[in-house]
């Protein structure tokens, strides 16, 4: 593998450890994230049993979504990239952007409107490594 490849690899399997955990943490937690306490102004106890359900579910779906987007990943990293199929190179970061991007969106949204202090920054991190992978698979 060249060195551009192996630069490339290494940006996109990063960004895949650090969504998939935090894809597992959403999975698994009992209640909302602290950011999402700030941004709704109550405590996880102060909410309607229902409204509990409705957003456990919605944390549960952008985590498979999340898992989703890294499995594909994965395993376009495993196989056809690392066979130097040509479309991986596009592939990959085309399914690291549209899963990524409505996020950071999201995020953005969230802190701008309610002054909650959402993980703006690893998820553009994530974004940048996704364009510097891209940019060392290309060159």
């Amino acid at each position: 593998m060249k060195a551009t490849f192996l630069v490339a690899f290494v940006c996109y399997s990063l960004c895949i450890l650090g969504t998939a955990a935090l894809a597992v943490i959403y999975l698994v937690r009992p209640k909302f994230m602290p950011y999402h306490e700030e941004a709704v102004g109550l405590s996880w106890q102060q909410l309607d049993q229902r409204m509990q359900v409705l957003l456990l579910s919605l944390m549960r779906a952008v985590a498979g979504g999340m898992l989703g987007g890294c499995v594909s990943i994965a395993f376009l990293l495993i196989i056809p990239f690392r066979a130097g199929a040509s479309w991986a190179y596009y592939a990959i970061p085309l399914i690291g952007l549209v899963t990524g991007l409505p996020s950071l969106y999201g995020m953005v949204l969230v802190r701008s409107r309610t002054k909650a202090h959402t993980p703006i920054a690893v998820s553009a991190a994530c974004i940048g490594l996704i364009v510097i992978g891209i940019i060392f698979s290309l060159v």
